[in-house]
Order: C-alpha cells, then structure tokens, then sequence
C-alpha cells in the first residue's frame, strides 16, 4: 500500500494537540521532521482479516477508522522509520491509542479551526483581488459592514456546542437561528446515536427518536418526554440548543453591564443565588427557598460544610450539595429580555454523587446594579412548553409561546422575535 499522506491542516491538528512531542522518544518535533504514524499499521487494510483479528485482540470494533485521528499520534521521521511496518506488542498499542483518544477532541477542534481559517484566508484574498480589479470599493464594503452592523448584533458564544460535523463556538447572531435548529446533535463519539422521547396514548407507550433541536422540540411540545436515564443525560444538550436559539433570536447589545464591565462571572458564586443548588424533591425546593428567604447565601452554606467549591473558573462552576453535583457553564452574555440590562445564559448539569441520576438544562441570570446579586431573569422563557396534556388527556393546550407549525419549522415566539431583528416594528408579517 502506498504510503498515507495527510492534509496540512490534520497533520498540525495531530501535531499541536500532543504538544509537538514524538509519541515514541517524548522528544520535541519540529514540523518540518513530523511524521504522522498510524498505531494499528495503515498497511493492514490490505490485509482484512489479520486486521480484524488484531482490532478484535485490542478490543476495537471492526469499523475502527485506521485513518482517524484515534489511531494517528506524531512521531519523528526517523522514530517512524525504526518503527516501519511493525506490529507493536498489545500492552503498548493499547497505551498509545489512550494516549490518542484523549487527545482526540483537542485534535478535532484545532482541524476544524485551522480549516476555517483556510476558508477565510481565502475569502480576505478573493476581496482584496476584487478591491484591485475594481470589482467593488473600499466605500461599498464599509457600507455593507455597517448595515449588517446596524441589522445583526453579534455576541460570543463560550461554551463549545458539540454537533455531529463539527464544534461551535464563537461570534453568533439571529442570522444562526435556523442552521443551529436544524443541525443534527447526534450521533456524537461519546454518547447516544440518537435521543428517545416516549408518551403514553390510550396506556399505551408511544415512541419518537430525534437527532436535531427541531425534531425535538416538536416532540415535546406534543408530549413527549425522556425516559430513561440516558436520554434524560443526552437531552441537556439539546435543551442547551434550544436555549441558544431562543438567546440569540430575542438578544440585544445591552446599554448598561453590571457583570462584564464590573468583571463578574459565575466564579463569584458568593452572589449566585442559592436556588440554584441542586434539589431532587418539593421538600428540597422548598428548604432552599427557606434558605434564600432567610438571607442565606452559598458562602454561608460552604462555612457550615454543607456546599463545597470542586472547581471555578471564569466560565464555569462545579459544587456538591446535599448529595448531589452541580455544573454551571457560561454560554453567551447579552440583553435577553429587551430591559437594556446585560443578562448570563448558562448550562446547567446536576447529579446524584452516589447513583446514576443526571439531568441538566438552562437559566439566565442577570444583575440589576453593582451592588446587586444575580437574580433569575425575568420575561424569558428557554423550556419548550407541551401544546398537549399529559398521557391520558387529549385537550389542547393553549400556549402562548408555541403554534401549530410544519415540521422543522421555528417556533412562533422566536420567529417573532427574528422578525422585530430584522424589520423593526413588524410582527410575524414582518419575517
């Protein structure tokens, strides 16, 4: 078999993401002596049932990508060279592929921003040759830039949003709206191939399998709903779409910021309320709302030994409480409810510390002044509520924020919402 070859962009994906070190000796690589080895010989695809038998002795499944970025790590040229086509002993094939997968998503993320950046090379040249040529004008593209400027504000999206092809993050806008709704969530390397949601109908279980936010919002806004453990863990990213979608089609630039420009995150949890703890039942409800009524706050709770701090950052926050985990990641800062005030939409994950609950899904917070704590914000609504009643009724139930509407089509409230972006004053009209 010929020898691979890599594009550019995966050979410094793979090469950045161990660090620029040689799998084999630990030594630095330049990139200039980098070769890209394959752990399980590349040369075996001509060889299938040699190949089957090994993948088989090392535990993989036979569609294990011999190509993919689990089975590539770097290596010097001449590391590669002594290594040739040999068959490496099971003990060191099975660390060099742990080695591999974890670094795996590093790798994937580094790629798809290299390819990126390739795209909008070239487009930065297609615009300067058309600047030359006399195709537009340095006046024409400034006019451009400040109608869009004026029509789409832009907000920063924090957290990385795993889809099927690819990684989300960055600048956003309403203009994202109906791509993210339509983009398929699964299958994903870890996780499940696809989300379940049953109901019952006449006592009898109905199911649905969905694989984009669209699919699954129109699945629970008919009733449905996760059931098993897994699916109600999978279902936090979906509902994290959903709360994007909803975030960036109603966002605005805020006039006033008392969390940005006050450099104030969910690090500083001493002004998180605490009903954002975890709580598995009414009673726990309702002892943490004792708590906040009594001017209790999660510093306090830490003293007492009762909350302790696991990790902090900037951009997310986890503790246990009561038994339970809890995960706070920061997802996009903006105005969410038109008030002129910035607002925090964060991903919320919590489980049990001994057993196999968890469930996640999203809140926004906001702060009202510089010596304010962050409070819930009001007059946005990120669950998708059911236009149908639970399992053994069948009345419609009439909800403001959602209408009848065709598959895969966008909700009446966030269609509202693009239509005042894009033709202020207009309703749905308007879109």
């Amino acid at each position: 078999m010929a020898r691979k070859t890599f594009p550019t962009s995966k050979r410094a994906a793979i090469w950045r993401a161990h660090k620029r070190l040689c799998i084999y000796c630990t030594e630095l690589v330049t990139f200039a002596d980098l070769d890209v080895d394959h752990i399980v010989p590349n040369h075996l695809k001509d060889k299938p049932e040699q190949l089957s038998k090994l993948l088989d002795e090392y535990g993989l499944s036979n569609d294990f990508d011999v190509d993919g970025l689990l089975n590539l790590v770097p290596s010097h040229r001449h590391c590669n060279l002594q290594k040739n086509k040999k068959i490496l002993s099971k003990s060191r094939v099975i660390h060099f592929l742990s080695i591999a997968e974890s670094k795996y998503n590093k790798a994937r993320e580094i790629e798809y921003k290299l390819k990126e950046q390739a795209k909008k090379d070239n487009f930065l040249i297609s615009v300067q040759i058309a600047l030359e040529v006399g195709l537009t004008s340095l006046n024409e593209l400034t006019q451009l830039v400040n109608r869009y400027e004026e029509c789409h504000n832009m907000f920063e999206v924090l957290t990385v949003l795993p889809f099927v092809n690819c990684e989300l993050k960055g600048f956003m806008s309403s203009l994202d709206v109906e791509s993210l709704y339509d983009l398929p969530i699964l299958p994903r390397t870890c996780g499940l191939d696809k989300l379940t949601l049953v109901k019952l109908i006449s006592h009898k279980e109905e199911k649905i399998e969905v694989v984009t936010c669209s699919e699954w919002v129109e699945a629970v806004s008919d009733g449905f709903y996760a059931l098993t453990t897994n699916d109600i863990k999978e279902e936090t990213l979906f509902k994290n779409v959903y709360s994007l979608v909803v975030a960036l089609s109603q966002a605005r630039t805020p006039k006033y910021s008392f969390i940005s420009d006050q450099k104030v995150s969910i690090a500083n949890f001493d002004l998180l309320p605490v009903t954002l703890l975890p709580a598995l039942s009414s009673d726990s409800i309702k002892e943490l709302q004792r708590l906040e009524s009594e001017g209790i706050h999660i510093p306090d709770l830490i003293a007492q030994g009762r909350v302790k701090v696991v990790s902090s950052s900037p951009l997310t926050l986890t503790l246990h409480y009561d038994g339970m985990g809890l995960y706070l990641n920061e997802i996009l800062r903006a105005d969410l409810n038109d008030d002129g005030i910035e607002d925090l939409l964060l991903g919320s994950y919590e489980w049990a510390l001994e057993g196999t609950f968890g469930a996640g899904g999203s809140v926004a917070l906001t702060r009202l002044g510089i010596d304010h704590p962050f409070t819930v914000t009001e007059h946005i609504e990120l669950n998708v509520r059911e236009t149908w009643c639970q399992a053994g009724q069948s009345d419609l139930r009439k909800q403001p924020s959602f209408r009848p509407r065709r598959r895969h089509s966008l909700p009446g409230l966030i269609l509202d919402e693009l239509a005042k972006n894009r033709h202020p004053g207009k309703g749905r009209g308007g879109y």
